[in-house]
């Protein structure tokens, strides 16, 4: 008498996923791709298009990945795509039990949009040289790191802290300075430049350098005021609805790359 014993399954030690269909909002459009699981970890990878003029913001702590019944946010970060930008992002877990696993279901949280409008901050001029030290306007601070004054130029830089409780949106091209003697408004020399986001808790630095023929002003001398006008706004992020969607295992790419 002969037995014969089927030889067991050998289990992958990677799953590769069918990849998931792309979500196509009117301010956004997320594509996936590459989703697979091994033991230590469970992976996607994101490409986010930005179709708005403002920012878009992903709070990765808001994807979810469940096996089993198990559940894990992803570590806390915030990924920031520029107005019109786009961004890509590797969403990727920590060792959870199961893994690698057949199906996962995924929470797409997170998604927020950060408008380049908002609260104007109404900054207190800030006099060159600095007799202020300091400046505080709507828990933002403002103070002088450094200055340098020749006759035809100045250049100097703040450091600017948010001390507030939502982001704060810079530009430093609408800064501009006046001169004691002279009536006439000068540009902050430089390209002119997009906002850019301070989070609440951080701080950051500003260059800004003027220019100011000498026939005009010797600006070694003139006492000067820098004017902030709309350079700082206060914002608020605007949370999307979340998404849901199931990995499912792709098994002809999972034969094929183990």
């Amino acid at each position: 008498m002969s037995f014969f014993y089927k030889k067991a399954a050998k289990e992958p030690k990677a799953i590769f996923y069918q990849v998931p269909e792309s979500i196509i909002t009117d301010d956004y459009e997320v594509n996936f791709s590459d989703p697979h699981s091994q033991e230590g970890f469970c992976l996607i990878r994101a490409e986010i298009i930005n179709k708005t003029s403002d920012f878009l913001i992903l709070d990765r702590s808001k994807v979810v990945y469940t096996v089993e019944g198990k559940s894990q946010k992803l570590k806390a970060k915030y990924i920031v795509v520029k107005p019109h930008g786009k961004k890509k992002a590797a969403l990727k877990s920590t060792e959870m039990a199961g893994l690698p696993a057949r199906v996962v279901d995924v929470e797409f949280g997170g998604m927020n949009r950060l408008p380049v409008e908002g609260k104007i901050v109404e900054m207190e001029d800030y006099p060159l040289p600095d007799t202020k030290k300091e400046i505080i306007q709507d828990k933002i601070h403002v103070q002088l790191v450094s200055l340098v004054k020749k006759t035809q130029y100045t250049q100097c830089k703040f450091q600017i802290e948010n001390k507030g409780d939502h982001p704060l949106l810079f530009n430093r091209s609408k800064i501009n300075c006046t001169a004691e003697g002279n009536e006439d408004t000068w540009p902050i020399e430089g390209k002119a430049a997009d906002y850019k986001i301070l989070w609440p808790g951080k701080k950051t630095k500003i260059g800004a350098e003027f220019r100011i023929p000498g026939k005009i002003v010797d600006m070694q001398f003139a006492n000067m005021l820098v004017h902030w006008n709309e350079t700082f706004l206060i914002s608020e992020l605007v949370e999307f609805e979340s998404s849901s969607f199931n990995l499912q295992i792709d098994e002809a790419k999972t034969e094929e790359r183990n």
